[in-house]
């Protein structure tokens, strides 16, 4: 029952990401149609940078990118905790992170200009960027863009569900039931570094493409005997399956875990870059 809950939980928590992924994508696609009409439009340079809206894109944009450092400091600081939950936060973050680049692009006309605008853009680009990255990693490992962590326990919950489709069988055949635990023991390994756990999710496919063949062919047996109907056939298939499959989404979980963390790493340099080059750009601009 338990297994049954948790694997309709989880099954529920992916539609919700896909629907999540599909919004995303919508006003990311949105945002990409904006772009590509300022692109258009640039020759005729309609903004400057140097007055009027265009000049007030720029302040608005640099503004924006500099209130990204709210949502760290919302997760850090005591005296913020009060102040809205952090999927609000986070999802604040997310579109400051967006709309201020798309604005200081228009304020630039979609062109370089000075060395320290320039090299103030460039930072901009990298940081959008490197957002856009980490955005992706963090979907991998949320259920949806602003839920909680999956968490490893509940997908080990899930590969252990889908054993239990298996124990009839098992239980009939000591070889399987020592093959499954010859299995689970490997797939359960923790590699500690990014290439072995890529060589991981390798070896768990190959065990699983083995213990496939074997348990088809032992529930074949058990048919041609009589001693259940051919039903059994599909339905080991699909337990084998989504057996292998669950801890195959374990191992690749532990894969985004550790990119994430990694991106976390070189995010927060980028990051400062962006807020040195953008105080250098302004200053040098109403200075000079």
């Amino acid at each position: 029952m338990n297994g049954g809950l948790t694997t309709q939980s989880t099954t529920t928590a992916q539609s919700n990401t896909t629907a999540l992924d599909v919004g995303a994508l919508i006003s990311y696609l949105s945002v990409v149609a904006v772009l590509v009409v300022g692109w258009q439009l640039k020759e005729f340079r309609y903004l400057t940078a140097e007055n009027g809206f265009g000049y007030f894109l720029g302040i608005l944009g640099g503004s924006m990118m500099l209130a990204l450092l709210l949502y760290p400091l919302r997760k850090r600081w005591r005296l913020m905790r009060r102040w809205g939950g952090i999927p609000l936060w986070f999802r604040l973050h997310m579109w400051l992170g967006v709309i201020g680049p798309v604005a200081i692009l228009f304020h630039s006309n979609f062109g370089l200009g000075s060395t320290n605008s320039t090299v103030a853009l460039v930072s901009m680009l990298l940081v959008a960027g490197s957002g856009l990255v980490g955005r992706y990693f963090y979907g991998r490992i949320h259920q949806g863009l602003y839920g909680r962590s999956i968490g490893l326990k509940d997908l080990q919950a899930v590969a252990d569900a889908k054993r239990l489709g298996l124990r009839a069988l098992a239980n009939a055949s000591p070889g399987l039931s020592q093959k499954l635990d010859e299995f689970q023991t490997a797939a359960q390994r923790k590699p500690r570094g990014l290439i072995a756990l890529l060589f991981h999710v390798r070896a768990i496919s190959a065990r699983g493409r083995r213990l496939k063949k074997l348990s088809i062919r032992l529930a074949r047996n058990v048919v041609e005997q009589g001693a259940r109907s051919p039903q059994l056939l599909r339905e080991v298939r699909s337990d084998i399956d989504e057996y292998v499959g669950a801890h195959r989404r374990v191992a690749i979980f532990q894969i985004y875990e550790k990119l994430f963390g990694l991106w976390h790493v070189f995010h927060l340099p980028l990051f400062i870059m962006l807020v040195v080059t953008g105080v250098v750009h302004v200053f040098a601009v109403h200075m000079y």
